[in-house]
């Protein structure tokens, strides 16, 4: 199955978000895969997000700070990212494990570097938005709008743009 790389973005503005907020380890027996799909960051608490809340089911994308996927060491971390169609994690660092594992579900974790993010919001969002790909940083938005991010290989580049 061919994974796409790109479409709507999450925001989660913190650092150590760790392997227990991204799929409490209650579910961790669950058989299959998709059975995990309706419990991803289920324990993540963060202003404003909601994890059973349409900008998290709509994205395919998700923004972090560093240290993404700290904590326990769990397959299950990438996987429920997976399925629920998420294959591309943009953060300034990942825990080892955790970045290994993405790439073992072929799914891509970026890095870009610390302050590579600036908040995105009112009228000069998307102007923002567009200058990103020249600029190398990410835009980061707030919670409740949606932006789009598109990874190319040729330019090893993020793009973000409104959505």
């Amino acid at each position: 199955m061919q994974k796409k790389f790109g479409g709507p973005a999450i925001f989660l503005d913190r650092s150590d978000i760790n392997t227990d907020e991204i799929i409490p380890a209650k579910y961790l027996t669950e058989v299959t895969k998709e059975a995990l799909t309706p419990y991803i960051l289920e324990d993540l608490k963060l202003a404003g997000f909601d994890p059973k809340g349409d900008e998290l089911r709509n994205a395919k994308v998700v923004v972090s700070r560093e240290n993404f996927g700290c904590g326990s060491s769990r397959e299950h971390a990438p996987w429920v990212f997976e399925v629920n169609d998420v294959h591309t994690i943009i953060a300034e660092s990942y825990a080892r494990i955790f970045r290994q594992n993405m790439f073992n579900c072929g799914m891509l974790a970026i890095e870009l570097p610390k302050g590579g993010y600036r908040p995105v919001d009112g009228p000069a969002a998307a102007r923002q938005g567009r200058d990103c790909g020249r600029s190398g940083r990410a835009a980061a938005h707030r919670p409740g709008r949606q932006r789009r991010a598109a990874v190319c290989f040729r330019d090893q580049s993020v793009r973000q743009g409104a959505g």
